[in-house]
């Protein structure tokens, strides 16, 4: 299930276009995984999907990050998926560092 849970989300995120290409450190991935689970934690609670992802802009455009246009690239699969929390943060973790954190343009 784990498997199928972790494909799902890595289908979800090839649909991503017109994005630069990116790269992570493994530190980069599990920052990466922490935020995707806090974006997941925000819908859960009832945050609103516009201003969840309008901060998200304005913390990259001040921090210049690329896990802030990661989460931006992904965001609608991880705000739509239906996995608990705290399986995004390890399948994105687990993703990530499975390309060893490179993300070409449009994956």
């Amino acid at each position: 299930m784990k498997a199928f849970l972790l494909s799902a989300f890595v289908a979800l995120s090839l649909f991503a276009t017109n994005a630069e290409a990116l790269k992570l450190d493994q530190d980069g991935c599990l920052v990466y995984a922490i935020w995707a689970r806090d974006v997941v934690w925000a819908r859960d609670v009832g945050a609103d999907k516009d201003r969840v992802r309008a901060s998200l802009e304005e913390m990259g455009e001040r921090e210049k990050n690329p896990v802030f246009a990661l989460l931006l690239r992904f965001f609608d699969p991880l705000w739509g998926t239906g996995m608990p929390k705290e399986m995004i943060a390890q399948s994105v973790y687990t993703e990530c560092a499975g390309r060893r954190g490179e993300y070409g343009k449009g994956a």
